[in-house]
């Protein structure tokens, strides 16, 4: 049975931006690309070496009887068998070259080159790619804070409303969780600071929109969203009729299930009877059609 394990790597600041750019782009995550490397690159290398094998046939056989031979042989083989080598770098621009062509590249030619440790070098996407994916990753950060300021904050007055960049620490670690959990990265110092201030606009707009409603008005609410909803409309005639305050089973309990979730807690009795009698008036709305609004 397979087992996990935790890889690790020191890279430059380009190739994770790389890493970002690729998982937006295609729509996978960073342990999807770290899966999938080795297969590509075998993939890559070998439809490479597949033409250099026929090369190095022909040279073997030309060059057969030849005391030197074997020097030769070794040398031409280190600089076509191998992704360390100037040949595989001129392989993927010829990639790159040809994708141009068909206006599909994710990378231009001369955006890969030969680096000092005979690796290529390279700059994925164009300009306007790199910038959708920065609007993308800010919307990310927007809704973190959104989701932290609901979640995390209960008091809202315990985040000042001021310039200063920083949060209280209860909040700051959670949040700075949330948005590498949900970025699949580490947040840069830039992005931290938008971050903090997404999140305390969060919070402080919630607060002044949010308005507590009674609960005489979630009553009145889960009353109309039972009337205009979850009843068929060729019932409504039929249970407009019925007796004051009686309500099928069928939509009772789910009546009274909806409104002890809204309300986040248990009726009282004469909550009961009221929400009953609630969605009686709504029914009775509807079938004389004095409200045609459905919610």
């Amino acid at each position: 049975m397979p087992t996990d394990a935790l890889l690790s790597a020191r890279v430059t600041k380009d190739v994770q931006d790389a890493y970002s750019l690729v998982q937006d782009h295609y729509e996978v995550n960073q342990s999807d690309l770290i899966r999938m490397a080795p297969l590509l690159l075998v993939l890559l290398a070998e439809s490479n070496f597949k033409d250099r094998r026929k090369e190095i046939a022909e040279v073997e056989e030309s060059l057969c009887g030849n005391p030197s031979a074997a020097e030769m042989l070794k040398l031409y083989r280190d600089n076509h068998l191998k992704i360390r080598s100037p040949r595989f770098v001129e392989y993927l621009r010829e990639i790159a070259e040809d994708l141009d062509v068909h206006g599909k590249a994710a990378v231009s030619s001369d955006d890969i080159d030969l680096q000092k440790d005979n690796l290529p070098g390279y700059r994925l996407f164009r300009e306007t790619h790199r910038a959708q994916h920065e609007f993308i990753e800010q919307e990310k950060l927007k809704e973190v804070a959104a989701n932290a300021a609901e979640q995390l904050v209960h008091d809202p007055s315990s985040i000042p409303q001021n310039e200063s960049t920083t949060i209280p620490p209860q909040y700051d670690g959670p949040l700075l969780a949330m948005a590498k959990s949900r970025l699949g990265k580490l947040l840069d110092e830039e992005q931290k600071i938008n971050l903090r201030q997404f999140f305390k606009k969060a919070v402080h707009s919630s607060a002044s929109t949010n308005v507590q409603k009674s609960d005489s008005d979630i009553l009145a609410d889960v009353a109309q969203h039972i009337a205009y909803n979850l009843i068929p409309a060729d019932q409504i005639p039929q249970l407009a009729q019925m007796g004051e305050g009686y309500i099928p089973q069928e939509y009772d309990g789910r009546l009274l299930a909806i409104a002890r979730t809204q309300l986040g807690k248990f009726l009282t009795e004469d909550q009961k009877i009221k929400l009953r009698q609630l969605l009686k008036e709504r029914i009775a709305d509807r079938d004389n059609g004095s409200i045609d609004i459905t919610v």
